[in-house]
């Protein structure tokens, strides 16, 4: 996606998404957006208007991160505002509010969580696959490491049967030559 498309389908201009791309992502990302960098800026305006909207009306960032939101908001907050990739505290957030504005949050909170839970849902697909992945070439490894196993064993029975069931001449003398070296190994050491 580029940064137009980005900026349109989150409804900000783009002098707000080149100031939320220097905040979030360190500079304004070149060519397109990748998931990763799509990810990092929604947590961020998610974060930001989570925020927002816990406010009363008329009350600004600043104050509730003071410590004027009741403690249990706070935390909802601080949790959205460091979930996911970008690792962005409470004092990012006061920036993303200056750079987006408050009506424009309050405004769009649908569109921002939306894209949001669309990330997260990409990025835990992401997972499932890879998982998926993993799990498939474990399988297949133990698939093969049974049909070794399983084909050792059959050889062995091949051969346990052959020697105890003669039906040649050349049976007999491997089976009576094992009978021997079994007598062996099992007498006494002479000394």
């Amino acid at each position: 996606m580029n940064h137009k498309e980005y900026a349109k389908s989150r409804k900000l201009t783009l002098k707000q998404f080149n100031d939320l791309s220097k905040l979030v992502l360190g500079a304004v990302a070149n060519g397109s957006l990748d998931d990763e960098q799509i990810a990092k800026l929604d947590a961020a305006i998610a974060a930001a208007a989570e925020q927002v909207n816990a406010l009363p009306e008329g009350n600004s960032p600043a104050e509730a991160i003071a410590g004027e939101l009741p403690q249990e908001t706070s935390q909802e907050a601080n949790a959205l505002a460091t979930s996911g990739n970008n690792g962005l505290g409470t004092s990012n957030n006061t920036q993303v509010i200056e750079i987006l504005g408050e009506d424009l949050l309050r405004r769009n909170m649908a569109i921002f969580m939306t894209h949001h839970i669309r990330s997260l849902q990409r990025i835990a697909e992401t997972h499932k696959a890879i998982l998926n992945k993993f799990e498939q070439e474990v399988y297949n490894e133990t698939a093969k490491t049974f049909a070794r196993m399983t084909h050792k064993m059959e050889d062995s029975f091949t051969d346990i049967n052959r020697l105890t069931n003669q039906g040649s001449e050349e049976d007999q003398k491997l089976y009576e030559d094992y009978l021997l070296l079994v007598d062996e190994f099992l007498s006494p050491p002479n000394p």
